[in-house]
């Protein structure tokens, strides 16, 4: 919606069963076209599949694609939980590798008081601190005024860190492109005001 461009799509088929994909979004500039698998600050895109020759095909497939179309440039964000990126070192052709950090939990075998505990001490106090405000966390329906508040709220934290912002329809979309199922938008109350 943001980048009013179409999604596309490489596939892999054995049969008419999908074996692997490789999403991205193509721009024409006056330069040449970008391909970015995905965009918007660090969408994690790449190889879908779990079969190591279908991800090399498609690869080279990308190669090939990449050199008979004028592109300019290509960027891939991997899957941070794909722990086989050989596959892009040894077939896909680039010329630069930046290295992104991802923070992930495994919460699988944990209780509310072990996770409780393995909090750094800040955030517990802060926990504690709510609950002694009486500051009351809640899923709520996304609507124009939580909307713009979370924004303002997103807007004052990114510029204490100096970071790039997304634009408001960003946050818009979140609503319209995401079934409810998918995710649960918390908002915490203090005296009933966000």
């Amino acid at each position: 919606n943001i980048l009013d461009l179409p999604s596309l799509f490489f596939t892999a088929r054995e049969n008419t069963k999908l074996v692997g994909v490789f999403p991205f979004f193509e721009k024409n500039s006056i330069h040449g076209k970008v391909i970015n698998s995905l965009p918007f600050f660090g969408s994690h895109g790449g190889v879908l599949s779990n079969n190591f020759e279908i991800k090399k095909q498609l690869l080279t497939f990308l190669n090939n694609y990449i050199s008979e179309n004028d592109v300019l440039s290509s960027v891939i964000i991997t899957n941070p939980f794909n722990q086989e990126n050989s596959v892009y070192e040894n077939f896909f052709n680039y010329n630069f590798v930046e290295q992104r950090f991802t923070q992930c939990i495994n919460l699988k075998n944990e209780t509310t008081e072990s996770i409780f505990q393995n909090l750094e001490k800040r955030v517990r106090w802060t926990i504690r601190k709510c609950e002694k405000n009486n500051l009351i966390a809640q899923i709520t329906d996304l609507d124009d005024k939580i909307s713009s508040d979370f924004y303002e709220c997103y807007k004052i934290g990114m510029e204490i860190k100096k970071g790039r912002l997304k634009p408001p329809t960003f946050f818009n979309y979140v609503q319209s492109n995401f079934e409810t199922s998918d995710i649960d938008i918390f908002i915490a109350y203090k005296d009933n005001l966000p």
